[in-house]
């Protein structure tokens, strides 16, 4: 299953399979990390990011500091393939063994139940549909644009992750996409 997934990850745009990094053991692949060649906003400056991806053992193969060679290998290989920087989301106090620090802000928005029932009936629910994909373009590059860090995206980009928005929820104020 893990080498399926691994393959199947390595699909898209922008796949680039040299900067997968595997570890096999009697030709299965027991643990591997994807890098993802990125560019970041980080204040006017725009940088060449290797987004850490996918980083995995096999269960049968866990506790044998597999992941941890796989890691190690990916920064020594980014190093050497030019990124300006390296980011992940994981796991607290696992990857600081690597490198790694918490750098970028953890946000959240909150509703409660009375204030939801006070907040203008203008503002509708509906599901997401194909069609509102420039709107939720725009609302991102406007977004995105105060945010450091912020992955700029190119169009093959939003084709490909245009599957991630299937069963998602659009909130609209008249014919105005507002979330």
């Amino acid at each position: 299953r893990r080498t399926n997934y691994f393959y199947e990850a390595l699909i898209g745009p922008g796949a680039q399979p040299h900067l997968a990094r595997v570890l096999e053991v009697d030709g299965k692949i027991v643990a591997s990390v994807r890098i993802q060649d990125l560019q970041m906003k980080f204040g006017e400056s725009v940088l060449r990011v290797g987004g850490i991806a996918d980083v995995g053992t096999d269960p049968e193969h866990r506790r044998k500091g597999y992941a941890a060679r796989v890691m190690k290998d990916s920064v020594k290989h980014m190093a050497k393939e030019g990124f300006d920087i390296s980011v992940l989301f994981g796991i607290s106090d696992y990857y600081d063994r690597f490198g790694y620090i918490s750098s970028l802000p953890s946000t959240s928005i909150s509703i409660g139940v009375a204030d939801a029932l006070k907040a203008p009936r203008k503002i509708r629910g509906r599901a997401f549909k194909a069609s509102d994909m420039p709107a939720v373009k725009r609302l991102y590059q406007q977004t995105g644009s105060l945010i450091w860090g912020n992955a700029v995206r190119n169009r093959p980009e939003w084709e490909h992750r245009s599957s991630r928005f299937e069963g998602a929820r659009v909130f609209t104020m008249g014919k105005s996409i507002v979330a």
